[in-house]
């Protein structure tokens, strides 16, 4: 059994991504019908971050997950056998 060790997150940027990446998780339940417990929707603070984005729930999702991607994130929707897939997904 391989013993897991503790993630540590301790530059700013370190804890800037992870709260990026924790609001893609957000987005993606509030897709599902679920909402965060308190605050605003995880859309509302997306389009507050972003501006440019609008449209459509999916299309939001869709541009921010290509911000995340264009910023060097690992995104598990992009790893295939531990290797990063190419490409982006376009808004339609």
């Amino acid at each position: 059994m391989e013993d897991k060790k503790p993630i540590v997150l301790t530059k700013p940027s370190d804890i800037r991504a992870f709260q990026l990446l924790a609001l893609k998780g957000a987005m993606k339940l509030e897709m599902k019908g679920l909402k965060l417990s308190r605050g605003g929707s995880a859309f509302a603070t997306v389009k507050r971050m972003y501006p440019q984005l609008t449209g459509s729930r999916k299309q939001i999702f869709i541009g921010y997950m290509n911000i995340l991607r264009d910023m060097g994130l690992p995104l598990a929707e992009d790893m295939k056998d531990g290797e990063m897939k190419n490409g982006k997904e376009k808004v339609q």
